[in-house]
């Protein structure tokens, strides 16, 4: 759980309280309704807050997600690829091809699966150099989202957050 979802909780719950007439009273109804002991009701209305909690839990997590695919897994294999001198060429005749290695290359082969959308899995192959410029993008993506997170946390905490 993070700065910013702890403050939201917080927030939320800061005002919930079990013994004022109001809950008191929805307390009874659902006593009535469900026809528990004042015990079971007792757990119930203590548990209102967790309740809530898992649904804040969700909505969080639905708006996450947002509205386009996400990342549901990803795989890399790594291969090694023979550099020829000459590629045989279709059509020509394989009795004059020769074949030629002349040294070996690394390839990553990546696989990205997605959990809805068409294609929901995508492959790809990219050298070394690419994925360490892919690293690079998502390393500074992640200090994006620690800085996103601390200047929120920093306006609530001063005062400043509009809500």
């Amino acid at each position: 759980m993070d700065i910013m979802e702890m403050e939201l909780k917080s927030r939320l719950f800061s005002k919930f309280d079990p013994a004022s007439k109001d809950n008191d009273q929805f307390g009874k109804h659902l006593q009535r309704a469900l026809r528990l002991s004042p015990e079971q009701m007792a757990a119930c209305i203590g548990k209102l807050a967790e309740l809530r909690l898992v649904r804040v839990e969700s909505e969080i997590s639905q708006i996450s997600e947002g509205v386009l695919p996400g990342l549901k897994t990803c795989g890399t294999t790594v291969e090694m690829r023979a550099v020829q001198k000459d590629l045989y060429r279709w059509g020509t005749s394989v009795q004059e091809y020769e074949s030629e290695i002349l040294d070996t290359a690394g390839v990553i082969s990546v696989h990205i699966g997605l959990d809805e959308g068409t294609p929901r899995d995508f492959y790809f192959q990219m050298s070394e150099n690419d994925l360490e410029d892919l690293i690079s993008q998502l390393k500074a993506a992640r200090k994006d989202l620690h800085a996103l997170t601390q200047f929120i946390s920093t306006r609530q905490a001063s005062g400043d957050d509009p809500q």
